[in-house]
């Protein structure tokens, strides 16, 4: 993840790249780079964004909520509740402003039909979630890393909170880590359901939500949103891009706007936490 937030920075004028910290550098690398978390943090550093193994996220903020005013740490957040209230407990201790990366709150299809809803009665949201087994992942399974991000959506788009869920999970292609996973959620005069696998070969990421007049369908990798089969039109900006926006006006006007805070992290891990 790492990766992708410095391809996006590379191209986002509000941001200068001064350093970039890993215990390995794993590639070619045309920035200042750091093994050593106490020689990075000597920088004069505004913005650090937490994209290391979520196993880790707990010490390396440990590290940098003491010197950094204004954090971004990717979702889930931390490992479980526990590390997750440590985690606010340390940007209270030292003022720090942490957003987490649900960066789905951000894709283009995803804010406008937030806009939308503003104005509507929603009675239903379902969230499909499907791709192939990924390589990439080693310490979460689906629910810590695709499931948070629908959970949050939910509570994001309808401006509700999660009062009862019910969740099914399977383990098929790995006995340590769930593969598919179905979530049914239960919110003020709303129900949702989430269906989420790795066991298909091709990608695909909708979300239908039915209101009292309408009906919208949400494209979120092709960022396409319809309205009864219509198509609205979107602003094609990459997701990243938006919250690296969100990013910088945290910095400098301390606004969350439609930026996740640690609140919203354990309102998700408190859902999961109770299935793990």
């Amino acid at each position: 993840m790492g990766q992708n937030h410095l391809r996006e920075l590379e191209k986002n004028n509000l941001f200068n790249i001064v350093g970039l910290y890993d215990l390995h550098k794993k590639e070619n690398i045309n920035y200042p780079f750091f093994n050593n978390i106490n020689e990075f943090l000597n920088l004069n550093l505004d913005v650090v964004i937490i994209a290391t193994p979520t196993i880790s996220h707990l010490n390396v903020a440990k590290k940098i909520l003491q010197k950094i005013r204004v954090v971004l740490i990717e979702k889930p957040l931390a490992m479980n509740l526990k590390e997750m209230l440590e985690i606010k407990a340390l940007s209270k201790k030292y003022g720090s402003l942490v957003g987490v990366g649900f960066s789905e709150r951000f894709n283009p299809s995803i804010l406008e039909l937030k806009n939308i809803l503003k104005k509507k009665e929603i009675i239903s949201i379902n969230i499909n979630r499907y791709s192939p087994y990924p390589s990439r992942i080693s310490d979460v399974g689906i629910i810590q890393d695709l499931s948070v991000h629908d959970i949050d959506l939910i509570s994001f788009l309808s401006n509700r909170c999660i009062t009862n869920s019910f969740l099914i999970k399977r383990n098929i292609y790995d006995k340590q880590r769930e593969d598919e996973v179905m979530i049914t959620c239960e919110l003020e005069n709303i129900i949702a359901n989430i269906h989420q696998s790795w066991n298909v070969k091709d990608r695909y990421r909708n979300i239908v939500v039915i209101c009292k007049d309408c009906v919208f369908e949400a494209d979120l990798i092709n960022f396409t949103l319809k309205q009864n089969g219509n198509s609205i039109l979107l602003n094609q900006t990459s997701p990243l891009n938006n919250e690296h926006n969100a990013l910088y006006s945290l910095a400098k006007d301390s606004r969350f706007g439609n930026m996740a805070d640690i609140n919203c992290a354990i309102n998700v891990e408190k859902i999961i936490c109770k299935y793990h």
